[in-house]
């Protein structure tokens, strides 16, 4: 991930499960001089390609 700021590399601090398909992801800026620290969100949206076996239960984080 860029940082929206100055497009230097980041680096995740946290992560927080929101929902099984969903987490809060927190991201620290590699580059000293700006230091922003901003959220993104990771989620479920689709299979491509569906998995062979089926289960009953729920997928867990």
């Amino acid at each position: 991930m860029r940082c929206p700021n100055c497009n230097s590399n980041t680096l995740v601090q946290r992560t927080y499960v929101i929902t099984p398909y969903l987490r809060d992801i927190v991201h620290r800026c590699r580059n000293e001089d700006c230091c922003h620290i901003f959220v993104t969100q990771q989620e479920f949206i689709r299979s491509v390609v569906l998995p062979i076996t089926d289960t009953d239960s729920p997928v867990t984080a």
